[in-house]
């Protein structure tokens, strides 16, 4: 998958946390560091010309995971409002995740821990991702 994508926006991603949090997106919005996830939310359309930073849908959806879980933008469900979004993108986009409960959650984990690296979260994405119809 090279070029646009089709993103989740700011907006988006602080009612997926608001929701999770029990609060009000605007709450979150006045956030410290919030303009780190603002910032994550790019990551996945990031390149130079035509070149893709990150050029397989995995390494999109690593990044976009990866940055917003490192952010640690929210007081509460980092990991959580990572993975959501994540998931959201990865369906806006045609595609969709099969995984284990309890695997996702030790990768989300080792992800905003700093045990696990883009390019690991990347390889173990790659290997659940498949093509909605």
């Amino acid at each position: 998958m090279s070029g646009p994508t089709n993103p989740v926006t700011l907006d988006e991603f602080l009612q997926i946390a608001a929701k999770q949090l029990g609060t009000a997106p605007e709450v979150l919005a006045r956030l410290d560091r919030i303009g780190q996830v603002d910032y994550a939310l790019s990551t996945p359309d990031m390149g130079f010309g035509d070149v893709d930073r990150y050029p397989t849908v995995a390494a999109k959806a690593a990044a976009l995971m990866f940055h917003i879980a490192q952010a640690h933008a929210l007081p509460d469900a980092n990991k959580r409002s990572a993975w959501l979004t994540m998931l959201v993108w990865l369906r806006r986009n045609g595609f969709d995740l099969r995984f284990e409960v309890l695997d996702a959650e030790a990768t989300v984990t080792a992800v905003a821990s700093g045990v696990m690296s883009l390019e690991d979260l990347a390889l173990w994405l790659h290997d659940r991702i498949f093509a909605l119809e």
